[in-house]
């Protein structure tokens, strides 16, 4: 991911960091920029020009700002405030400034005196940021990358975690603050990290998903807050250097931002990507809708998904992403204007924002509710993730459960939605938007601070299928009755309504569920993988030396013999990881 590194060696060289900065320029396009340089610490940056990375000289130290602070007028200002609480920590400052800031950003200030850094992350930790001790050294980087180079460089590679492996079959991510491999771990949302003599993670605040304060308004009050946060999200997100490029699909939440663009003037182009089997014309088809209401500029584009894609989609986010979505990196290389020239805008994080994610059912106690969240969300069977990552299934089981018991919500059902969230929006969905920026500066306004915590502080009992119609209505009502792709009907019609409630209803009972997914995959759904260059391409990865040593042969075989039995997300997922062991194996 372009963007900021840190290397601290007290008395050393940082041996071996400007040859894993070199290999993180992965593109004709990257450089390398050094903002600080000292005995024991050095700041640098790589990235593409647009890439937002600058330096701003303080009294007390310099400070490099990765991103926008996209609500203030004078940012070096705020960086200078920022300095300055730093210096003489003042965390109630620092705090109550990050919890109100609308920005994707990271603010390293460099204490020059004490050759010292301290990160501080936006409050939704937008920007994701990883930290290990390697060989004496403090490495931090928005880069996996360039810490495993570093790593390997310094004769102390970084092996893949057994129990990583389990929880990313199980759920598609790692939990918590942890990665793929051993000892990286990722900087979690409003936590400050300090580079010193010591690594120190000290959180500002915590997430609390169990309180509402808008239980007093009535749904299309609520909407109408909703909305003006949203075009000012908007707005700010656009008023950026270069064009905006909307990503427009068939879903409601880009035609949402669409929406919202046309009603604030801005100015831009959309673009949307079809499969080479037409797999995606439904999508293409509602977008196309959606442009033509609101006379936009609009591109298709074809997106193809190659064994150089995958090769480079692994490279860039080092399994972070799972290989299925090689083909969005065929996508954005596509895209027009060229790197770096524009913002690149989705609507991720609106599927958080507008509907009840609670369970409709009531839990004894915090096992019970960990049984449901796993069941509810896993991908392959927990028996399945842990045989194939040769773990015990109890003990990834209790590692679901010691994670929810780190959230702060004491109702079993307000901390499901926390695990949503925090582990299924910013573990993964995050993840996509990073992979974004290797080509473009990403953003989504549905991931506005202000909106964000107004949205989640909204009565979930008001989040029934009609409120995103109140809310698309303040802003773009010529919007509203245009095809719905997820449900193949418009969210204004009866239609809508009866598979919306089929659906919720699914996904609040697993059990019901799962049977409904055998009965289909039984009358011969397409969802079933039995492509046999996937199947070719996990048994070759499975033929890697040191492979053993982390998963299972056996039982990855075991799928791999009857491919027909598993759904296309489990045979990539299965890929992504085998191919990620073998690589690190090698």
């Amino acid at each position: 991911m372009p963007g900021v590194s840190i290397v601290r060696e007290a008395g050393g060289d940082a041996a071996g960091f400007d040859a894993a900065l070199s290999a993180v320029r992965f593109f004709d396009e990257y450089r390398t920029t050094v903002h600080y340089d000292g005995d024991d610490l050095t700041v640098a940056s790589t990235g593409y020009d647009g890439y937002p990375v600058r330096t701003v000289e303080t009294e007390h130290g310099c400070v490099v700002l990765e991103g926008y602070l996209y609500d203030v007028d004078d940012a070096d200002a705020h960086l200078a405030d920022v300095a300055e609480w730093v210096a003489t920590d003042d965390r109630t400052a620092l705090r109550s400034w990050v919890r109100d800031r609308d920005g994707d950003f990271l603010v390293v200030v460099v204490d020059e005196t004490e050759e010292t850094a301290t990160v501080v992350p936006d409050a939704l930790g937008r920007l994701p940021l990883y930290h290990a001790e390697i060989d004496g050294a403090t490495v931090v980087s928005r880069e996996l990358k360039l810490i495993r180079e570093l790593a390997e460089i310094r004769d102390e590679p970084v092996g893949v975690d057994d129990l990583a492996v389990a929880q990313s079959l199980l759920f598609g991510y790692r939990l918590g603050t942890g990665t793929l491999f051993d000892s990286v771990d990722r900087l979690p949302p409003a936590a400050t990290l300090s580079v010193g003599e010591d690594r120190e993670v000290s959180r500002l605040f915590r997430h609390d998903f169990g309180a509402t304060v808008y239980d007093h308004r009535s749904p299309d009050e609520n909407a109408a807050q909703l909305a003006d946060l949203f075009e000012t999200a908007c707005e700010n997100r656009t008023a950026l250097p270069g064009g905006t490029v909307l990503a427009l699909s068939g879903g409601l939440d880009s035609r949402a931002v669409a929406g919202a663009f046309e009603a604030t003037g801005v100015d831009f182009t959309a673009a949307t990507f079809d499969r080479p089997d037409g797999s995606a014309s439904d999508e293409v088809r509602a977008a196309a809708s959606v442009a033509d209401a609101l006379d936009v500029d609009w591109q298709q584009y074809v997106a193809h998904d190659t064994d150089e894609h995958r090769e480079t989609l692994l490279e860039l986010k080092q399994g972070m992403n799972y290989l299925r979505l090689s083909f969005l990196v065929d996508f954005l290389e596509r895209l027009d204007p060229p790197r770096g020239a524009a913002t690149y805008v989705t609507g991720d994080g609106g599927d958080k924002v507008f509907r009840d994610m609670r369970p409709s059912r009531s839990f004894a106690d915090r096992g019970e509710m960990v049984d449901y969240a796993i069941a509810a969300n896993s991908i392959f069977d927990a028996s399945e993730a842990a045989a194939i990552a040769g773990v015990p299934e109890e003990r990834l089981r209790a590692s679901v459960r010691d994670r929810f018991e780190q959230y702060p919500e004491s109702d079993h059902r307000d901390a499901y939605v926390h695990f949503l969230v925090r582990e299924r929006g910013m573990n993964w969905l995050y993840q996509g938007e990073d992979r974004n920026r290797y080509y473009y500066w990403s953003v989504s306004p549905f991931y506005s601070q202000s909106f964000f915590r107004a949205a989640m502080q909204c009565p979930p009992d008001q989040k029934g299928p009609e409120f995103y119609q109140r809310f698309l209505r303040q802003f773009a009502p010529e919007l509203v009755d245009i095809e719905y792709v997820n449900f193949g009907a418009s969210i204004t019609s009866a239609e809508y309504r009866v598979k919306r409630f089929v659906y919720d209803t699914l996904s609040r009972y697993p059990s019901l569920q799962d049977a409904v997914v055998d009965v289909v995959k039984r009358l011969g759904n397409d969802s079933t993988v039995s492509a046999p260059e996937v199947v070719e391409d996990i048994e070759r990865e499975l033929a890697a030396d040191g492979v053993e040593r982390t998963l299972s042969t056996a039982a990855v075989e075991d799928v791999v013999h009857n491919p027909d039995a598993y759904s296309e997300p489990e045979m990539y997922h299965l890929l992504t990881v085998a191919t990620l062991v073998g690589e690190a194996s090698g």
